[in-house]
C-alpha cells in the first residue's frame, strides 16, 4: 500500500455536447488509484459547498455537475482518497476552480426538409453529372445491409411536372444506373483530362477508378487499380487542372498520391510515410489547402493515436514535411480520423478541424465521447488549436465531419455527425457556437449547392432514408423549441419554452387539447416564454403546442409538442438509517431521474441550520425507493436528523409535496460495524441500472459476508461475470457492468447468484442503457 497521499493534476472544468443540450464535466487526475469528490456553489456564494461522488475508483477522475444545477458560474475544489485512505485536497490555492454551466438547448429550427424519396446510403457527390445533360446526380451505395452493395447513381430530375422551373424544393430524384459490382465510392472526378467522370471506389481487395466506356452514359469500366491502398481523396494539389489520388498506403501507414500520366495511365508520384512515433495506422480521410497563406498547398492527415502531421507542397510532386502536434492531449484522444478543412472564420485563410475519440474503459458508457478541434496558422508552418468540443457518446458508424455555406451569408459552417446527432457550427466572432441539431443515423453528411441558389444543402440519412435538408426561411427560424409541461399538483401545468433572446417583438400563442390531433388556442400574446395553464381536471392528459408571432403579424409553425397529466404530488412517506452512512428513502409513487440527482438532498441535524449534502443517490424498489450514500462523519451516531428532498418528480414528472418532503432518522449508536456471517441482510442496489450523468453505471452488493462469490449470468444462462468478496471490501462488492473480457454488457436481464457459507440467494437485474 502507497502510504503517500495521492497527488491531484490536471483539474478542469469542460462543458460537453449531450443530445442537444449540454452537460458540465469536471475532470482531473491522480497519481495514484482514488476515490474522488468535487465540492462545489455559486461563484462568491454564502452556502456551504455541496459534495457530489463520482461514485469509482481509478487514476482519472470525472464527474457531472446535474441538469438541476441553475445556469451559472459555479466555484469547486476536488479531493481525492487513495486506499490507505490518504486524501488530497485541491483548491486552487485557494481560489477555487471555476465552472460553467448552461441549461440551454441547441435549436432544432433553421433547416427544412425537401422532401425526397430515397434509400439510406453513403454518398460520395451530389452533384456529378456523367451523362453532360445538365441534371446533377447523387452517387451513392445503400447502407444498413452486410459489407459492399452495389453503386447506384440518382438523377435529379427538373423536368418534372413537380417539379417546374427548376425548383429544387422537392428534391425528385430517379434511379438511373446500378452497378454490376459491389464497392465503396469514396469521391467523383476527372482525374485524367478526358472529359470523362470516374468514380473512385474500393471493394476487399483493391482501390480503383471506374469510368464511362466508350458509347455508355454512366461508369462501368476499371480504368485503374491498385492492392495495398485504401479509400482516399480526389484533389487537384498543383493547380494543373488534374486533379490527383490521395490514398492511405497501408504497408508503411504513408500518404500515397497518385497521378494520371496520361489518358488512363497512373503513376505513384509520392509517398509520405507517417513521421510519428506509437501507433501509425492513418484514418482515410486528409485536410488539404493551403493553412498558413503562403501560397503552398498542404496535405494534414492523422492517426490511431491521435498524432497529426503536415506535409507541404514545393513544386512538381515534392513535398517536405513541416508540421507535427496531436489531438486534445490533455484529454488524451485515442484517435484522429476525421478531418475537414475550410476557411471557417472569414479570415481568407482555411482552418484545419480534426475529430476523434476518448473511450477510457473506466469512465463507462456515459463518458465515452468524440473529441474536435479546430487548428489554425499562427505563424508560417505552425498552427495551434482554437476552439475543442467534446460530444458525449460514442456509437459505430456514420460518424465524420464536413464544411461549407450552408446558410447563404459567404461564411462557411461546420457540419459534425456523431450519431446519433448532428450540429452545425457557426463562427459568431468569438467562438464556434451550435446553431443547430437534428437526430440522423448513419452515414457521414455532405455539403452541396444542387439548386443553385449559392448555398449548399445538407445530405445525410435519417429514420433509415435519405434526407436533404436546406436553409429556412426567417419567419420559421423563430418557431419556439424545446416545449416542456410540467404539472403543477392536480389543476394547473407549467409551460416554458426556448427562443430566440435578441428577438424581443416576438409574442406566443399557446395552444392545448386532450386530443394530441386536435388543438386549439386557449391564449394569444403571451409575452414571455412561460405560462401557467390553470383550472384543469385531475387525472387528465393535456396536450400543448406553442407558436410565435412576429411584429408584422405573421405567425410560425407550431413548436413540437408536449403532454402533462395534473394529479396529487408525491409524498415522501418513510426514511430509515442502514449502516453505514446510508439512509433509504420510501415514496408513496414511482419518481423519475430527478430523484437520482443527489443534490436534491439534504440532511440537518435537529436544533441546528447546517444543511449537508448526500454524494449519491440511486432509485431502487421499482423506483419507489432511494438510497442515500453520505461521507463518514455526517452522520453521527446518536444524533437525530431531518431528511429533505427538494425538486425532485415523479414519473408524471409532478414535483413533490412540499408539506411531505421531509422525514425524521436517529442514526443509532453501534459499535463497530461488523462483517455479516449470512446473506440475510444482503441487498442489491440499483435497481433497474440506468447509467446516464447522475451515477456511473454500477451495481452495490452489500451487507454480504466476507468469500461471497458473485455470478451474474444472461438471462439465457451464460455466465457474465465472477466477483468475491475479499476482507478489504468489507462486506461490499461492485459491479461495473462489465463483462470478464472487460466489455461491456448490453441492455436486458441479467441473474446475480449469491453463494456464501452453504447459503445461496439469487435475483434479477435490469440493465437500461
Amino acid at each position: 500500500i502507497d502510504h503517500s497521499a495521492p497527488k491531484i493534476t490536471d483539474v478542469r472544468a469542460e462543458v460537453w455536447l449531450n443530445g442537444n443540450h449540454y452537460t458540465t464535466a469536471i475532470l482531473w487526475h491522480t497519481d495514484d488509484v482514488t476515490y474522488g469528490d468535487v465540492y462545489y456553489r455559486r461563484v462568491m456564494g454564502l452556502a456551504p459547498f455541496a459534495p457530489l461522488n463520482t461514485g469509482f475508483t481509478g487514476d482519472k477522475q470525472l464527474l457531472f455537475l446535474s441538469s438541476s444545477v441553475p445556469s451559472g458560474q459555479y466555484e469547486y475544489y476536488v479531493q481525492s482518497r487513495n486506499v490507505a485512505g490518504l486524501e488530497t485536497i485541491d483548491d486552487n490555492n485557494g481560489s477555487y476552480y471555476r465552472a460553467e454551466v448552461t441549461n440551454a438547448t441547441i435549436t432544432p429550427n433553421g433547416f427544412h426538409s425537401i422532401s425526397v424519396d430515397l434509400p439510406a446510403m453513403h454518398i460520395a457527390t451530389a452533384n456529378a453529372d456523367f451523362d453532360q445533360d445538365g441534371q446533377l446526380e447523387i452517387v451513392g451505395m445503400e447502407t444498413g445491409g452486410a459489407g459492399y452493395a452495389p453503386v447506384k447513381i440518382y438523377e435529379r430530375n427538373d423536368s418534372s411536372p413537380f417539379n417546374k422551373g427548376g425548383r429544387g424544393d422537392l428534391g425528385n430524384y430517379e434511379l438511373v444506373f446500378t452497378s454490376q459490382d459491389r464497392y465503396f465510392p469514396w469521391g467523383v472526378g476527372d482525374t485524367d483530362g478526358d472529359g470523362l467522370l470516374e468514380i473512385l471506389g474500393n471493394d476487399e481487395e483493391r482501390t480503383f477508378l471506374v469510368e464511362c466506356r466508350p458509347g455508355k452514359l454512366y461508369p462501368s469500366n476499371k480504368i485503374w487499380q491498385m492492392e495495398g491502398i485504401w479509400g482516399g481523396q480526389i484533389v487537384d494539389l498543383d493547380h494543373d487542372g488534374k486533379p490527383e489520388i490521395i490514398s492511405r498506403y497501408d504497408e508503411t501507414n504513408a500518404i500515397a498520391i497518385y497521378t494520371a500520366i496520361e489518358d488512363n495511365s497512373y503513376q505513384n508520384v509520392a509517398l509520405l510515410e507517417n513521421p510519428t512515433k506509437g501507433f501509425n495506422d492513418l484514418g482515410t480521410a486528409f485536410a488539404i489547402a493551403d493553412f498558413d497563406g503562403d501560397g503552398r498547398t498542404e496535405i494534414m492527415a492523422g492517426d490511431e493515436d491521435a498524432d497529426l502531421f503536415i506535409y507541404e507542397h514545393i513544386g512538381g510532386y515534392r513535398f517536405r514535411q513541416t508540421w507535427q502536434g496531436q489531438l486534445a492531449p490533455i484529454a488524451e484522444a485515442k484517435s484522429a480520423y476525421y478531418l475537414d478543412a475550410n476557411d471557417l472564420d472569414g479570415d481568407g485563410k482555411a482552418e484545419f478541424i480534426v475529430g476523434g475519440k476518448i473511450e477510457d474503459s473506466e469512465f463507462g458508457f456515459a463518458r465515452r465521447r468524440w473529441i474536435y478541434e479546430i487548428f489554425k496558422t499562427d505563424g508560417d508552418d505552425s498552427y495551434r488549436p482554437v476552439w475543442r468540443r467534446e460530444i458525449m457518446f460514442i456509437r459505430p458508424g456514420g460518424n465524420g465531419v464536413t464544411s461549407g455555406d450552408v446558410d447563404g451569408d459567404g461564411q462557411n459552417e461546420t457540419v459534425i455527425s456523431a450519431w446519433p446527432n448532428l450540429y452545425v457550427f457557426k463562427y459568431d466572432g468569438k467562438t464556434y457556437a451550435p446553431i443547430w441539431h437534428h437526430n440522423v443515423s448513419s452515414n457521414i453528411p455532405l455539403i452541396a449547392d444542387t439548386d443553385g441558389n449559392g448555398f449548399g444543402e445538407l445530405f445525410f440519412n435519417e429514420a433509415e432514408r435519405f434526407a436533404i435538408y436546406e436553409w429556412d426561411t426567417a419567419t420559421a427560424l423563430f418557431k419556439p423549441w424545446s416545449l416542456v409541461a410540467i404539472p403543477l399538483g392536480e389543476s394547473s401545468v407549467y409551460l416554458g419554452w426556448e427562443s430566440f433572446a435578441d428577438v424581443e417583438t416576438l409574442s406566443y400563442n399557446i395552444y392545448r387539447g386532450t386530443d394530441e390531433k386536435q388543438l386549439k388556442v386557449i391564449t394569444q400574446d403571451v409575452s414571455r416564454t412561460e405560462f401557467i395553464d390553470r383550472g384543469l381536471t385531475k387525472g387528465v392528459t393535456y396536450w400543448y403546442a406553442v407558436s410565435a408571432v412576429t411584429s408584422t403579424g405573421v405567425e410560425t409553425k407550431l413548436s413540437s409538442k408536449a403532454y402533462a397529466k395534473p394529479d396529487t404530488p408525491p409524498r415522501l412517506i418513510a426514511a430509515e438509517y442502514f449502516s453505514p452512512n446510508r439512509v433509504i428513502l420510501k415514496f408513496d409513487k414511482p419518481m423519475g431521474s430527478s430523484a437520482q440527482d443527489s443534490v436534491q438532498y439534504f440532511v440537518r441535524e435537529k436544533g441546528t441550520n447546517i444543511e449537508q449534502k448526500p454524494s449519491s443517490a440511486l432509485l431502487d424498489k421499482s423506483d419507489k425507493r432511494v438510497i442515500l450514500a453520505f461521507d463518514e462523519g455526517i452522520l453521527l451516531p446518536g444524533r437525530d436528523y431531518d431528511v429533505v428532498a427538494l425538486n425532485i418528480r415523479d414519473t408524471d414528472r409532478i414535483l413533490i409535496s412540499a408539506k411531505y418532503s421531509s422525514q425524521s432518522i436517529t442514526v443509532p449508536i453501534e459499535e463497530t460495524p461488523t462483517i455479516p456471517t449470512d446473506l440475510s441482510k444482503a441487498i442489491v442496489y440499483p435497481n433497474p441500472i440506468r447509467p446516464n450523468e447522475h451515477h456511473t453505471g454500477k451495481v452495490i452488493f452489500a451487507n454480504l459476508p466476507n468469500d461471497t462469490f458473485i455470478s451474474i449470468y444472461s438471462i439465457t444462462g451464460a455466465l457474465i461475470e465472477q466477483l468475491k468478496v475479499e476482507d478489504a471490501d468489507r462486506g461490499k462488492k461492485e459491479w461495473h457492468i462489465l463483462n470478464n473480457a472487460a466489455s461491456e454488457v448490453a441492455s436486458g436481464i441479467y441473474i446475480y447468484v449469491l453463494e456464501a457459507n452453504g447459503q445461496r440467494k439469487s435475483g434479477k437485474l435490469a440493465l437500461i442503457k
